[in-house]
């Protein structure tokens, strides 16, 4: 079933694979945490900030994922999802759209952060190609299209002040796994 900005808690098997998550980081340093505001995400983000008592932690509503209108609460098939270009949602955010938030996301991070300091995004599926797209500049059906975006999945970017961005890691899903 397509999310989007239905807030949900996580199911005992996303409890499970957060909690994976979280221990896959523990040894990482992380000086800033930001998290959506929905629940399946700022409990995630809520679990490896147990490992990180010094990082600053804050709910941003700019890491909400895309709002898919009409499409949420139905299944890929329902909406021809698998059909390419993805199809938009009359109601709810445009995939350019979800770019452009993720876009001026980074700006600002980029604007409030060091040169060094490492920042962890705990945001969905969407806003993260979204994210990816906004500083490759990259489409975002490419970028949906690179990898299989498991739940729980680790991607790093380094991004310099210009807001360009490398993929150092994608969909890193091995902590999963056992």
């Amino acid at each position: 079933m397509i999310q989007g900005t239905i807030d949900s808690k996580l199911t005992p098997n996303g409890l499970k694979e957060a909690e994976k998550l979280a221990k896959r980081l523990k040894n990482e340093h992380l000086d800033y945490i930001y998290s959506s505001p929905l629940s399946r995400a700022a409990d995630t983000a809520e679990k490896v900030a147990r490992f990180h008592p010094d990082a600053s932690f804050e709910i941003v509503e700019d890491l909400i994922e895309r709002d898919l209108g009409e499409f949420e609460g139905k299944t890929k098939e329902d909406i021809g999802w698998q059909n390419r270009p993805h199809p938009e949602p009359r109601e709810g955010e445009l995939s350019r759209e979800t770019v452009f938030r993720a876009g001026q996301f980074l700006s600002y991070l980029i604007q409030k952060h060091g040169r060094n300091e490492s920042v962890l995004l705990v945001a969905h599926k969407k806003i993260n190609v979204a994210i990816i797209a906004s500083c490759t500049s990259a489409d975002w059906n490419a970028v949906y299209d690179m990898s299989k975006w498991h739940n729980t999945n680790v991607t790093i970017l380094q991004i310099d002040r210009m807001g360009e961005g490398e993929i150092v890691l994608l969909d890193d899903a091995s902590h999963l796994q056992g």
